[in-house]
């Protein structure tokens, strides 16, 4: 609960945990990657193309728009996990 119809105005603490924990969900990051690369793996080729790309233009915006509300350590650690932990998944492939 925010208080507040805009999305832009979080004031509360857990809804911005939990509109973290979605978005990361979405964009495939560190804690909630496991999901994104099954899917990609059993899909075509051009539904595979839109997933990894054009439906991650929402939540990179929703994400812009809130991120003065949002923890900028945890934001910061999400997405150095995320690099470091996707390059060292990708020398294995």
């Amino acid at each position: 609960f925010t208080g507040q119809w805009d999305i832009t105005q979080l004031t509360h603490s857990v809804s911005c945990l939990l509109l973290t924990a979605a978005i990361s969900m979405k964009l495939g990051l560190v804690p909630f990657h496991f999901w994104f690369p099954e899917v990609l793996q059993g899909s075509s080729l051009m539904t595979s193309l839109l997933l990894a790309t054009i439906m991650k233009f929402p939540p990179i915006v929703l994400l812009l728009l809130t991120s003065p509300s949002l923890n900028p350590t945890l934001l910061s650690m999400l997405a150095i996990a995320s690099a470091a932990l996707g390059g060292w998944m990708g020398l294995n492939q």
